[in-house]
């Protein structure tokens, strides 16, 4: 189950993201939550954009890169770049259950 979570919750958040791929260790992935885990902390996540998104990823890992839009220049399902907290908050949840 827990491969399962950590494949769901990857795939979401690249798909937020819009990145091409994203292979990350799980140090990678552990310290992408804590930052996540942070941010809900001090209330920053209330405006999590793509740009915050794209960067807190880039920072984990060197190679990787994004679309210029979302795939079929269609935005996620009620995502706004603007603030991304909602979908990516819902993601971590899910994986931590």
């Amino acid at each position: 189950m827990k491969k399962l979570q950590e494949t769901a919750f990857d795939e979401t958040i690249a798909y937020l993201s819009s990145a091409k791929s994203l292979n990350w260790t799980q140090a990678q992935r552990a310290s992408f939550i804590c930052q996540l885990e942070a941010l809900d902390a001090s209330h920053a996540m209330a405006c999590l954009s793509l740009n915050s998104l794209r960067s807190m990823i880039s920072s984990m890992t060197e190679s990787i890169s994004f679309y210029s839009s979302f795939p079929a220049g269609e935005a996620p399902l009620h995502a706004n770049s603007e603030d991304l907290s909602l979908p990516v908050y819902a993601a971590l949840a899910l994986y931590q259950e």
